[in-house]
């Protein structure tokens, strides 16, 4: 099944309910397109215990200023449970990307350290993330996206955590039965 059939399958199973199909749109514009991740400019938080730089692709976590971050932050841990569900070898790494002004940074990195979650968190003070990454809409549902590492190219969007359907398309996409 070739990457066009695989995001059309995926926007009808999750989106098909949606009369304005905006979701759907949303989603659409992000596949292919190339993800910039500015990481000199942003603060890491060096909790994460398995950095693997070698992967192939990047699952990646975006938190806006728009979002709860106390709620985000809290539900952190449930990514580790989903990660450890795959290999120690596995090609994708988990990289979570958090917007938060420069007054409450120092706080969430003490905060964040503290929650020893394993795996990497850059705070983007500058917001450059955003602005780099234009094309991300403000919409939560499309702030988890699978991409390739090399080139930023993004394969899938969704949340594999709460979406079975992604989850399951995402671990065709990493084990190349695209």
């Amino acid at each position: 099944m070739g990457k066009t059939s695989l995001i059309v399958i995926v926007l009808s199973l999750i989106y098909s309910c949606d009369p304005k199909n905006s979701i759907k749109d949303n989603i659409a514009q992000m596949i292919g397109k190339e993800i910039v991740i500015d990481s000199c400019q942003m603060r890491r938080i060096d909790v994460a215990r398995n950095y693997r730089k070698q992967t192939e692709y990047l699952l990646i976590c975006y938190m806006d200023s728009a979002e709860c971050k106390t709620c985000a932050i809290n539900k952190l841990h449930e990514w580790d449970s989903y990660m450890s569900s795959f290999k120690d070898d596995t090609k994708m790494e988990l990289l979570f990307v958090i917007n938060s002004d420069y007054q409450n940074a120092d706080f969430l990195s003490m905060y964040l350290a503290s929650q020893k979650v394993k795996h990497s968190i850059y705070i983007d003070t500058l917001g450059l993330f955003e602005k780099n990454n234009s094309f991300i809409p403000r919409l939560p549902l499309c702030h988890v996206f699978l991409c390739r590492r090399k080139t930023g190219e993004i394969l899938l969007v969704g949340n594999p955590v709460t979406n079975q359907n992604i989850d399951t398309l995402l671990r065709k996409v990493i084990n190349n039965q695209e």
